[in-house]
């Protein structure tokens, strides 16, 4: 394992936002979409946003061996998952946005790169209720959660991405990418994508009891949403308009 300064200086490089030419064809004086209330005082910028749901195994890490103790082999991933949420600029649209519900059923997914279905939504409800109750001594209402289940956010998933190249910002979260959605929109709507990774379950107790390795998971995590990125650049040399391959096919 890297000592933390080397650990340091990997992560901030991987934290570079990457410029690159916007040739997007979009008028220059086009008025702000809308924005969600959830927003607040944060000003929209010139584009839409999309949204695409992403995720790969990284071989390079194994969650189980090839066989259990009988010898018998493992039916289920061998590597880990890592999920990947993309915000990226779009033209703007009327199409209908998605809820936050699909967000926050994401955050129990987190180990997992299966769609999210009505039961996830279900379960991410309950947890809310839960959590909200252990941490905070609050008694959630049934309407209340499914206020915030359904609440549209201001991301329409697998809209047409914009025209052109644009800085990208890649961001390892402390928990689930449901916690700051509202972040990631404004950003795509600025002209900015975001390639966005949780944190594992696995890494809530080891950030107390093992930090180094932590930080070294994360690392790794954010490597690995580089190289998907690397990937997607080298196609859309084949690509004339030059969308991201990233977006487009949802590597």
């Amino acid at each position: 394992m890297p000592s933390g300064a080397t650990a340091g200086r990997r992560l901030a490089a991987l934290l570079l936002v990457a410029v690159a030419p916007n040739a997007d064809g979009q008028p220059a004086g086009a008025r702000p979409v809308s924005a969600p209330a959830q927003w607040g005082q944060l000003t929209p910028g010139r584009y839409g946003v999309g949204f695409r749901l992403a995720g790969e195994y990284d071989h390079s890490r194994r969650v189980a061996p090839p066989t259990d103790f009988e010898g018998k082999p493992n039916a289920g991933p061998l590597s880990m998952p890592v999920q990947i949420g993309v915000w990226y600029p779009t033209a703007r649209t009327s199409a209908r946005a998605m809820p936050f519900g699909i967000f926050a059923a994401l955050g129990a997914k987190r180990n997992e790169l299966t769609p999210v279905t009505e039961a996830d939504r279900g379960r991410a409800i309950e947890n809310r209720k839960a959590f909200a109750g252990f941490a905070f001594g609050l008694r959630l209402s049934d309407s209340a959660v499914r206020i915030a289940d359904t609440t549209a956010t201001a991301a329409v998933r697998d809209a047409a991405p914009s025209r052109g190249r644009f800085p990208v910002l890649l961001v390892a979260t402390d928990g689930s990418i449901a916690a700051a959605t509202v972040l990631f929109e404004y950003l795509a709507s600025h002209g900015i994508v975001v390639i966005a990774t949780p944190s594992q379950m696995s890494y809530a107790t080891l950030q107390v009891s093992r930090p180094g390795v932590v930080i070294e998971a994360r690392v790794r995590d954010l490597e690995l949403l580089r190289s998907a990125m690397a990937r997607a650049d080298a196609d859309d040399a084949r690509v004339p308009d030059r969308q991201s391959t990233l977006v487009r096919r949802g590597t």
